[in-house]
């Protein structure tokens, strides 16, 4: 992460329960999904998908959540909670860069 520009606001917005429960259930299939190239960041970003609500419409902001989420990822999905809870933190910030 970047650290915060000057008079920025750098507070988070804390995910709903509601999110965090789709999360978890999305996250018992990360490995739906395997390809070569990512390994299971389908799923991983399957999971993440209820965070996008928090975009509205905005197109660029969604381009950028897929690109930063469909990268390479890989673990074993008994660890992935931790990383997608990091991921959902950061994504829950103002700033996720």
């Amino acid at each position: 992460m970047r650290p915060p520009e000057e008079g920025k606001n750098t507070a988070t917005v804390p995910l709903s329960a509601g999110e965090r429960a789709s999360i978890l259930f999305r996250s018992f299939l990360i490995q739906s999904v395997w390809n070569t190239r990512g390994m299971q960041n389908v799923g991983f970003c399957f999971a993440l998908l209820p965070l996008l609500r928090r975009f509205g419409g905005d197109r660029d902001a969604v381009k950028g959540f897929l690109e930063r989420h469909l990268t390479f990822f890989n673990t074993n999905p008994s660890l992935s909670t931790y990383a997608l809870s990091a991921a959902a933190s950061a994504e829950a910030s103002l700033d996720p860069e």
